[in-house]
């Protein structure tokens, strides 16, 4: 039966197929078990200074998005996770040379107070304004993060205020 080498060669050219076949279910069922299973979460946080007539205020704009397939539960025994937040640092330098800026106390705000999971494909969009009472700081940095089914994604930014045309000069 073996005798013949075109026997020999369908014979080995259908168990390459049948391997090539599982393994390609095998990957198919991965994926599709990592894409329903895992949370995907893309964070972004952006923010900027803006000038109002109740002074200046820092504009912070956050995007949680959802690439996945799966839902993502927020909320563990109806409680946000600890580490889910924006936290906001001040930095200043003292000099205006090109050094390390000094960083002041980090404050924690609440995000995602009224959510309570994120469906696949959708994306939450959420603004916060916080007074600047310092008019000394020009800089913030911006941290945020989500903790869903035991991760945590984290994204940093830094908001610095744009420099303002002089308008007071002289001929």
């Amino acid at each position: 039966m073996l005798d013949d080498p075109s026997k020999l060669a369908d014979l080995i050219q259908k168990a390459a197929a049948t391997v090539a076949f599982l393994a390609g279910g095998f990957w198919v069922l991965m994926n599709y078990w990592r894409n329903r299973t895992l949370p995907r979460l893309q964070p972004l946080v952006t923010g900027e200074i803006v000038e109002m007539p109740a002074g200046r205020q820092l504009l912070v704009s956050i995007e949680i998005r959802n690439p996945g397939q799966s839902r993502i539960e927020l909320r563990e025994n109806g409680e946000l996770p600890k580490g889910t937040g924006l936290f906001v640092q001040p930095m200043s330098t003292a000099v205006p040379q090109l050094l390390e800026p000094v960083r002041g106390q980090q404050i924690g705000y609440e995000i995602l107070a009224h959510r309570t999971e994120l469906e696949p494909g959708l994306a939450w969009y959420e603004q916060k304004l916080i007074s600047i009472p310092d008019p000394t700081i020009h800089a913030f940095q911006l941290r945020l993060g989500v903790v869903a089914h035991g991760e945590t994604f984290t994204v940093e930014a830094v908001a610095i205020e744009k420099q303002r045309p002089d308008l007071t000069r002289s001929a």
